[in-house]
């Protein structure tokens, strides 16, 4: 293959080759072999925008790139530069573009252990981008023939967004049907404008996409497993924003110590995301205003099964979990949690652990509330403005309040079936 595919700058290129052919016809770009740029500076709204890249010359090939089909690329930190991926010795340096290249060749992609960062710039604009249908393993020493064969508590592998100087606005950016395991994902700062103060961690759609509700969602689908979200920051979802419809899953992960300076401590699910938490732990996760670990937006429909919220803080309602529906064109938010465990949750205002608010649907089963605490009622619990909680066999133990019920609160519209 040419040397010339797939190796200029989409950005700086016109729309047409010499021939009046587009610039854009590979349907399988970027193919990761030549692929240098991915996503770019700011266009429009100040949004950053995924750019494929074209061929280098006067004229663009009008055909799919041809990649030769490998089961696994392999990454590594410690080398100089890249390989051409198909062993541990010939490993890639470069982890974006060893997922490129997995995507067009069919691959899997093992990361040895080590730290690994979207840009050697400052370029906060640059993220991971996970590509569709692409699995990503970690926790490597760099010598493993199968993935049984992991050490992955001696081997951290960690993404960064921790440029040194700057930090990233989201560390990755999801894909349908990708999956990431045993990763660390740190160091994101969400603090820019519309798109950039979201997900600091990872945000689960791309940029420069408008949602409606009547139209395909453009919320994606990753399945995230055994992997840690930590300090990270954004204004909404500090650790992930999952957006439209998307049914992000996430199994066996931790949260710990994210803060969102606005809401969504640790997660924010907005626009009838249908995300899945199983077997997670939340811990010590904040936000200035609503929900201490997550929030649930405009329709959105969790599923939470054997998750742990621990020691999670919100400034006003719902220390570790808020809810509303917003009038929601996608029908109400609904949640449902069973086997979880809420302790030492806080909020300045209502819903220690949980507010319910607006119309939500909130079930319970079989969970336990010990010693969560909130200063306007519902130590536990508070039920506010048409929301429905309902409870099922479920525990209370030491739960307080400074003004109204320890464990579950009410105003007059809030409606509790136990």
């Amino acid at each position: 293959m040419s040397p010339c595919i797939d190796a200029g700058d989409g950005e700086v290129a016109p729309e047409t080759d010499i021939e009046g052919n587009p610039r854009y016809k590979d349907k399988k770009v970027p193919t990761g072999l030549m692929a240098q740029k991915v996503i770019t500076g700011q266009f429009g709204k100040g949004e950053p925008v995924i750019i494929p890249p074209v061929d280098m010359g006067a004229y663009e090939r009008q055909e799919d790139s041809v990649v030769e089909p490998m089961d696994v690329i392999y990454v590594r930190s410690d080398v100089d530069s890249n390989g051409e991926g198909s062993s541990w010795d010939s490993a890639y340096k470069n982890l974006q573009q060893a997922m490129d290249h997995a995507f067009s060749a069919g691959a899997d992609v093992w990361v040895k252990s080590g730290t690994y960062k979207p840009s050697e710039t400052l370029n906060r604009e640059t993220s991971f981008i996970l590509r569709e249908g692409v699995k990503v393993y970690g926790g490597f020493k760099g010598d493993e023939t199968s993935l049984e064969q992991r050490d992955y508590k001696n081997n951290e592998t960690i993404l960064t967004g921790d440029l040194g100087g700057s930090n990233s606005y989201h560390v990755l950016i999801g894909a349908n049907d990708a999956v990431l395991d045993r990763f660390t994902i740190t160091g994101g700062c969400a603090d820019g404008p519309l798109y950039n103060k979201k997900g600091g961690g990872m945000i689960n759609y791309a940029p420069g996409k408008d949602t409606d509700p009547f139209q395909p969602p453009i919320g994606y689908s990753p399945k995230v497993a055994n992997c840690i979200f930590k300090a990270n920051f954004a204004m909404d979802g500090a650790a992930v924003y999952s957006f439209d419809r998307g049914k992000a899953e996430f199994s066996n992960c931790i949260f710990e110590n994210n803060k969102a300076g606005s809401s969504g401590g640790a997660v924010m699910d907005n626009v009838g995301a249908f995300s899945t938490f199983d077997t997670c732990t939340f811990k010590g996760n904040t936000c200035q205003f609503k929900g201490g670990a997550i929030f649930l937006d405009y329709g959105s429909r969790a599923t939470i099964k054997t998750c742990k919220f621990e020691d999670n803080k919100a400034g006003v309602n719902g220390g570790a979990i808020y809810t509303i529906s917003r009038a929601s064109q996608l029908e109400n938010t609904r949640v449902t949690f069973d086997d979880c465990e809420f302790s030492r949750n806080t909020t300045g205002k209502r819903g220690g652990a949980v507010y319910n608010f607006d119309a939500s649907f909130i079930t319970f089963t079989k969970c336990a509330f010990t010693e969560n605490k909130a200063g306007l009622g519902g130590g536990a619990i508070a039920t506010d403005f048409d929301a429905v909680s309902t409870i099922k066999d479920c525990s209370f133990n030491a739960n307080s309040s400074e003004q109204g019920e320890n464990d579950i609160d009410k105003d007059d519209r809030g409606i509790v079936k136990q």
